[in-house]
């Protein structure tokens, strides 16, 4: 039996803290705002790189604690060894994140462009634009703070028999059961599309496609009627994980392996704080800074009155299921409530070789289900690709049927006129519907691996191992700065034009190290009747090294120029059906560039996610160093060590990737830059005692 408890504090204050932005010629309201949560100085972002001001999220408070509680028994029988136990655990976290609280103003080309809503290439400035006070876009955030708590419970039993000398099998079950969380004042939501909106039967049934049958409202936990009480999803009560596997040895040289199991990912209803897509909209929100609504044919924001319609404060629960109506649905949307899992099984043979060696040759597989989807939202609301035919007729504007029901400052559905699209739209009474960040990403992984080891004899041991791979997914990570994702999209009625190589996937791998000492001087092979002096020049030295060789991961496509961002989130470029593999690729033309092309106005770029056949620069990597012990005093016990360490000692470039961004122009496909250091030589002297 065991009982842990952690916790930790952080706390992280932002520079520019106690800052007016009404000194910058700002409204006074956004001190008011501001002030509710920190003041601290704006930030201004171009999108030529130019930045100024934070960088945003940096004022925090972040408290986790848990209690941790496991008990397990073991019973050993004649054959068998059965494990029991159990597992319980309670999450809680105090956490406060403010994004923008002073707001947040970004500037393109826009309006200073040769022709306004056409983006003519090489004309306009963001510099411009920002002299002008025209931002293109933007956002103040209001975050609310969290004291959130959630449990975990876990049983499991295992059976290890040893059913002959020869043959072991492994058995075994665990339950595990995700308790979502709950928040202390039940600041949690969750937008339902099943239910009936508030505003049903306001709207003329013919007003736009979806006017008969407007559906989605917001709904908060801990209020009458909640589905789930005060938790913000339902618990999950099946996610039981069957675990098999065996060993058989029939001579006393080889082993054969296999085994398969179901392992449970932490659930993304997690005890978890305000930022990252928890659900808390109705308690936080945004407005946004909406240069122009009528695509740039009149100006509505500029910096001296950015948001001219008013902010949209949240309201909690009392702003009532009509809440968000006309803005935007995206953290609090759980497409899917089911918890993250992987399926693995793999076989492999093990046989000793002579010299002390080891050869293992295998096969791995894993299936990744219901992965969190944190590359882009996926966009429920995009109009449907059947409409793309009505070409500028959906960038029209029109008379709004929602004007005067939908009153929320900032959205484009309070005005007299919105664009046609909008009336093509489902859920047409919200700017967007999206699902953020929400089990629905699956993935696959296949490899064969290769391993060769010899165990330390003669003064040397190395081990040599090659895998051979491929990975599959619709979605690489949960967060981008956990590795390579994909910036766009492309459609949300066909998503199985997502599914693609993975960002990560590394084809071929080989990775060898060794450990040589030389064999000279006393009691070695040469120089064994050396001279005392001599011999304690040659004695001692070994040469160690990590060679590595890996081919790239695959070309991940930047977006293209979304010309109407009506169908998609981010648009993807064109491939006219011609691989861009070149059979001698050079820094100024990775892969062939001219098979891509921008996609014609209102219509999906047909290119992938990331490109199957073309790779970027792999490594070839060579760290080497050479080593002197010393040994002296009583029986040897001390140690003066010399070492000489050369990491990339072969100095081969590594290369970076190449510029994916068809928006690019010429840079598009060359590599202008290294991805790993010169070579490093390090001396060093180590005194062991």
């Amino acid at each position: 039996f065991r009982y842990g408890f952690a916790r930790s504090a952080t706390t992280d204050t932002p520079l520019g803290a106690g800052f007016l932005p009404s000194s910058l010629g700002l409204p006074t309201s956004l001190d008011a705002v501001g002030a509710q949560r920190v003041l601290e100085f704006p930030t201004f972002t171009l999108n030529n790189g130019s930045s100024l001001g934070n960088n945003g999220y940096v004022d925090l408070i972040e408290n986790p604690s848990a209690h941790d509680v496991t008990a397990s028994l073991t019973k050993i029988l004649s054959h068998h060894t059965i494990k029991f136990g159990g597992e319980w655990r309670k999450l809680f976290i105090n956490f406060s994140q403010y994004g923008y609280p002073d707001g947040q103003f970004n500037f393109d080309s826009t309006w200073t462009q040769q022709i306004i809503n056409n983006a003519t290439p090489g004309s306009g400035n963001a510099y411009a634009t920002f002299l002008l006070g025209l931002p293109s876009g933007g956002q103040v955030t209001h975050e609310p703070t969290a004291a959130d708590a959630s449990a975990y419970g876990a049983l499991y039993i295992q059976d290890d028999w040893k059913a002959t000398s020869k043959l072991t099998i492994n058995a075994g079950l665990r339950w595990d059961v995700e308790i979502p969380r709950t928040e202390r004042y039940n600041r949690l939501s969750y937008w339902d599309p099943n239910v009936a909106s508030p505003i049903q039967g306001q709207v003329a049934a013919n007003a736009c496609l979806y006017c008969g049958n407007l559906m989605g409202q917001l709904e908060y936990v801990g209020t009458p009627g909640s589905q789930y009480g005060r938790a913000q999803g339902p618990t999950q009560w099946k996610d039981f994980a069957p675990r098999f596997g065996f060993a058989y040895s029939p001579d006393t040289k080889t082993v054969v392996r296999g085994g398969f199991g179901i392992s449970y990912a932490p659930s993304a209803l997690q005890a978890a704080g305000t930022t990252g897509a928890p659900g808390v909209q109705g308690f936080g929100g945004t407005t946004a800074v909406n240069g122009s609504f009528t695509n740039e044919q009149t100006i509505n924001a500029t910096l001296s009155n950015p948001f001219p319609q008013g902010y949209t404060l949240p309201q909690g629960a009392a702003g009532g299921p009509g809440a968000y109506l006309g803005l935007g649905i995206g953290e609090s949307y759980f497409s899917s409530y089911r918890n993250p899992y992987s399926i693995e099984w793999n076989f492999n043979i093990q046989r000793q070789l002579p010299g002390q060696m080891t050869l293992e040759v295998g096969y791995i597989a894993n299936r990744g289900v219901y992965l969190v989807d944190g590359e882009l939202t996926q966009p429920y609301s995009q109009v449907n690709p059947a409409y793309a035919s009505l070409g500028s007729k959906l960038t029209t504007s029109v008379a709004n049927p929602f004007y005067g029901i939908i009153t929320t400052p900032g959205s484009p559905l309070s005005q007299p006129t919105v664009l046609y699209n909008q009336l093509l739209a489902p859920y047409p009474q919200y700017s967007s519907v999206g699902s953020f960040r929400k089990p629905g990403a699956s993935s696959t992984y296949d490899a064969i691996i290769v391993r060769l080891e010899k165990r330390f004899s003669n003064g040397l041991t190395f081990l040599a191992s090659f895998t051979g791979g491929k990975g599959m997914d619709n979605s690489a990570a949960a967060v981008g700065y956990l590795g390579a994702v994909s910036s766009t999209r492309a459609d949300q009625y066909n998503r199985s034009l997502e599914w693609s190589v993975s960002p990560q996937d590394i084809s071929k791998s080989l990775v060898t190290n060794f450990v040589y000492e030389l064999p000279m001087g006393k009691n070695k092979r040469f120089l064994n009747n050396a001279p005392r002096f001599a011999n304690l020049l040659v004695t001692g030295w070994s040469v160690n090294g990590i060679l590595t060789f890996q081919t790239g991961t695959p070309v991940v496509l930047g977006p293209a120029i979304n010309q109407t961002g009506l169908l998609t989130a981010a648009q993807r470029p064109d491939n006219n059906g011609t691989s861009a593999v070149l059979s001698n690729p050079t820094l100024n033309e990775w892969f062939n560039t001219s098979v891509f092309s921008e996609p014609a106005p209102y219509t999906i770029g047909n290119a992938g996610r990331t490109l199957p056949d073309v790779r970027n620069p792999g490594v070839v990597n060579a760290d080497l160093s050479l080593f002197k012990n010393n040994y002296f005093g009583k029986e040897n016990k001390e140690n003066l060590q010399f070492r000489v360490e050369m990491f990339n000692s072969l100095n081969h470039p590594q290369f970076s990737a190449p510029d994916s961004k068809i928006q690019d122009g010429s840079a598009f496909g060359t590599i202008t830059s290294l991805a790993n250091p010169a070579r490093i030589i390090q001396l060093a002297v180590k005194f062991n005692f």
